[in-house]
C-alpha cells in the first residue's frame, strides 16, 4: 500500500522536474486576424486587457503611423507602440529600463509599421491617441504620449 504511494509520488516528481521549461525571454504574440496584432514583452501579458479596451474605443478609415506611449501601471513602467494598417491594429509592448528602450520601441515602429505614408489624416492620428488614452485611464495606467517626427512642435 505505501509502496503505491511512494511510487505515485516520485512518478510525479519525475513528470514535474523534466516537463519542458518555457522561455522567459520569448515574446508574447497575440494575432487576432482582421482586429489585431500584438507583441508583447513576456512580463508584460496584462497589456492584453489594455489593447482590448483600445481595439473597442477605435475606429478609422485610413493607415496610421505607429504612435509611442510611456505607461506607468502602478509603479510598473513599459512603452507601447500602436499603429494602424490595412484594416489592423498593430502593437508591441517593452519594458521601460531608461532611455535606450525608446530606441528599440521606435526600430520596431520603422520595421514592422513600414509603407505607411507620412500624410496620414491627423483625426485618424488623434482617434488612435484617445483610444490609448481613454482605456488606460479606465484602467487606471497613466499614459504619456512620446512625440516623433510626425508631431506637429
Amino acid at each position: 500500500m505505501y509502496e503505491g504511494l511512494v511510487l505515485v509520488a516520485l512518478a510525479a516528481f519525475v513528470i514535474l522536474a523534466i516537463r519542458p521549461v518555457v522561455n522567459q525571454d520569448s515574446p508574447f504574440v497575440i494575432h487576432k486576424p482582421g482586429i489585431y496584432h500584438a507583441t508583447l514583452a513576456p512580463q508584460l501579458a496584462r497589456v492584453q486587457d489594455l489593447i482590448e479596451r483600445i481595439t473597442g474605443h477605435f475606429s478609422a478609415a485610413g493607415d496610421i503611423a505607429s504612435l509611442q506611449f510611456k505607461m506607468d501601471d502602478s509603479g510598473r513602467q513599459y512603452l507601447l507602440a500602436a499603429g494602424f494598417r490595412a484594416g489592423m491594429l498593430y502593437f508591441q509592448a517593452i519594458p521601460y529600463k531608461d532611455n535606450s528602450d525608446y530606441a528599440t520601441l521606435r526600430q520596431f515602429s520603422n520595421e514592422v509599421l513600414i509603407n505607411i505614408p507620412l500624410g496620414v489624416v491627423e483625426s485618424d492620428r488623434a482617434a488612435l491617441r484617445a483610444a490609448v488614452e481613454i482605456a488606460a485611464m479606465r484602467l487606471r495606467i497613466e499614459c504619456l504620449s512620446i512625440k516623433d517626427e510626425r508631431d506637429a512642435p
